[in-house]
């Protein structure tokens, strides 16, 4: 498989489910915290447990914005994957970000009615009642927030992205046993696909009672291809939509036109 297909298929990519801090590339995982995970979090790492400002001054990196100077963000989908957070950070050096784990109610992952520049089909929330998603929350910088805003909302002057930022009034309860009243997050402008009349949850994506059938990457872009191309083999269909802008752009308007609104 090459990078271009592996990048397409992988989607939304391995991620701890555990507290972890991104720190310059490397994931970090998190032992217990309190309040502050660089003033009360370890780091563990085989079978040593470090003070997480010393781990981070073992990788160089010696100064950092403190939590409570950050904006707490929703990372449901490929945002809580370290490969991810890798790619979209790789021009701020030093970049350290806390990613905690958490749960929230009445909320799963679907799929969103469009296809990435990537040739993912990737993942948008859903209010689900009586589901526990297990999840992570993504503490940004003022900086790591914009250069995120670009990635999902687009560009500043053109809101040319596939996300909207808004608000979620969802009780979130960290790993620590704190509970956020609610939180941001990205969801998609399209809303879910509805390949099959019903939002399809991400079976990559761990949740409690899901209301969903859940789909793994593969499978749903299989599903896709059938609809839009059914003559082509799956990797050419997905090759010519990463190549091909107009292409994917009529794959998405046909995604579009069945859409699913799943905030209601």
């Amino acid at each position: 498989m090459n990078d271009s297909l592996a990048l397409a298929k992988l989607y939304p990519y391995p991620r701890p489910y555990r507290s972890y801090l991104f720190a310059d590339g490397h994931a970090l995982e998190l032992g217990s915290y309190a309040s502050d995970p660089f003033e009360t979090g370890v780091v563990i790492q085989g079978d040593r447990v470090t003070a997480a400002k010393q781990a981070l001054g073992n990788l160089g990196i010696k100064s950092f914005c403190p939590l409570l100077e950050r904006t707490a963000v929703l990372a449901y989908g490929s945002n809580g994957a370290p490969s991810q957070l890798a790619r979209k950070f790789s021009d701020l050096p030093g970049t350290v970000i806390p990613v905690l784990s958490a749960e929230l109610a009445n909320y799963d992952v679907v799929y969103s009615a469009h296809f990435t520049h990537y040739g993912s089909l990737p993942a948008t929330i859903a209010i689900s009642p009586g589901t526990t998603l297990k999840t992570l929350v993504a503490y940004l910088t003022p900086r790591q927030l914009s250069v995120l805003h670009r990635t999902e909302v687009g560009p500043s002057k053109t809101n040319s992205g596939h996300y909207t930022y808004r608000y979620l009034n969802a009780a979130v309860t960290m790993s620590n046993g704190e509970r956020l009243d609610g939180i941001p997050a990205y969801t998609s402008r399209h809303g879910a696909c509805g390949l099959k009349g019903l939002p399809i949850a991400l079976n990559e994506i761990v949740a409690i009672n899901r209301q969903f059938s859940a789909c793994d990457q593969v499978k749903m872009l299989e599903q896709a291809q059938i609809l839009l191309e059914p003559r082509q083999k799956l990797d050419s269909f997905l090759l010519n939509l990463i190549n091909e802008p107009a292409i994917r752009s009529k794959y998405n308007d046909r995604l579009r036109s069945s859409a699913l609104n799943v905030m209601v």
